[in-house]
């Protein structure tokens, strides 16, 4: 997790107001992987527990440079959740945490300390640009 204080992005100009009442994800929208996440959480969120946003729009870019992330790559998606940022392997633990119960088993992960996790999510993240996974038919259009 980036540490920053809890709701800090509402003190930032470059951000405008957004409803934040529900966890948030912010993923590559040019990214068939990370479509196919999107896509994941849409098919398992029966509760409709999550919002969406593509890092490449204007909030979504406001994000990633409020949190210092390059937005040129977007190495990571986000989650946002009752105002912290969690990034990476504990950003992708804690989705399957609101999911519910039965993803809540895959924190079994948690075991591996957070470096070895992240190098595993960083390899994934570097290697996405493959052509199948920037195949154009695996975007999600929300």
């Amino acid at each position: 997790m980036i540490s920053a204080a809890a709701y800090s992005y509402r003190s930032d100009s470059r951000l405008t107001a957004f409803d934040n009442r529900q966890p948030i994800i912010v993923f590559d929208g040019n990214c068939a992987l990370c479509s196919g996440g999107i896509k994941f959480v849409l098919r398992h969120d029966k509760a409709s527990r999550f919002n969406f946003i593509i890092a490449q729009s204007q909030l979504g870019e406001a994000l990633y440079a409020h949190y210092g992330l390059k937005s040129e790559d977007y190495e990571t998606n986000m989650l946002l959740d009752k105002g912290r940022v969690r990034i990476k392997s504990d950003g992708l633990l804690a989705m399957f945490t609101i999911l519910g119960w039965l993803w809540k088993v895959l924190n079994i992960a948690r075991i591996l300390p957070n470096s070895w996790r992240d190098k595993a999510y960083a390899h994934i993240a570097e290697n996405r640009g493959a052509s199948w996974l920037r195949n154009g038919d695996y975007l999600c259009r929300l």
